[in-house]
């Protein structure tokens, strides 16, 4: 098992994107060079060309076709893990005011979700009639 860099999954998809070394060098702030090394390395680590020459375009082989969404899902999920993890701590109190006729249906998962991705803010969930909770405002 070998594990595949990021690096490359990102130029695969700046190619596969853009049907040019070229343009895809462009947008991802690096040399046509560079972005061509890194498509060769790729390939030598799959061991299969990712895409063919098609006059000036390149296009996918059958092997670029079915890495697309994997490299996708992983440079997503890398993106994801990322932010998550570089995101600053929020920890405190979050004061929630809502109508007690949508407490039930809709609160439940919105506060599973939250809990997940604030786990050191408490929330003080405030079940009152909509007038009583414009009152409070």
């Amino acid at each position: 098992m070998r594990d595949i860099d990021i690096g490359l999954l990102r130029a695969f998809l700046a190619v596969v994107e853009s049907t040019s070394m070229t343009a895809a060098a462009r947008h991802i702030n690096l040399t046509q060079g560079a972005v061509s090394q890194q498509i060769k390395r790729l390939e030598e680590i799959l061991d299969s060309p990712l895409f063919i020459r098609e006059g000036k375009k390149l296009v996918l082989t059958s092997v670029g076709e079915r890495l697309v969404v994997r490299a996708q899902r992983l440079v997503s999920l890398n993106d994801e893990t990322w932010q998550l993890l570089s995101a600053p701590t929020f920890v405190g109190e979050v004061r929630l005011g809502v109508p007690q006729d949508i407490v039930r249906p809709f609160m439940p998962g919105v506060l599973r979700r939250f809990n997940r991705e604030f786990p050191q803010i408490d929330i003080n969930l405030i079940c009152e009639p909509t007038p009583d909770l414009i009152d409070a405002v």
